[in-house]
């Protein structure tokens, strides 16, 4: 049986799981804004040109990082909380 304090560390984690993600593809979108007044869409084509990928990466590489840096800091945080829990 699942305790009372262990169900509420699980609630937060997933809430700000959620929340993680959802803020990622928010700054996703921010990002790929970013990058097309960086770089101005100027051809039609379906093929992607130099310009495209140059725009990819600078969209892609900065949540790279971010996803990184939030799941780090979200587990670090998790295993803190429950071995605080878990000792008392």
């Amino acid at each position: 049986m699942m305790k009372k304090t262990n169900f509420i560390v699980i609630f937060w984690l997933v809430l700000a799981l959620i929340f993680t993600i959802v803020l990622l593809f928010n700054l996703s979108s921010i990002f790929d804004s970013i990058s097309y007044l960086i770089i101005p869409e100027t051809s039609h084509d379906a093929y992607m040109s130099a310009d495209g990928v140059k725009r990819s990466l600078i969209s892609n590489i900065p949540m790279a990082i971010i996803s990184i840096i939030g799941m780090t800091i979200g587990i670090k945080s998790g295993l803190k909380v429950y071995k605080t829990i878990s000792e008392s």
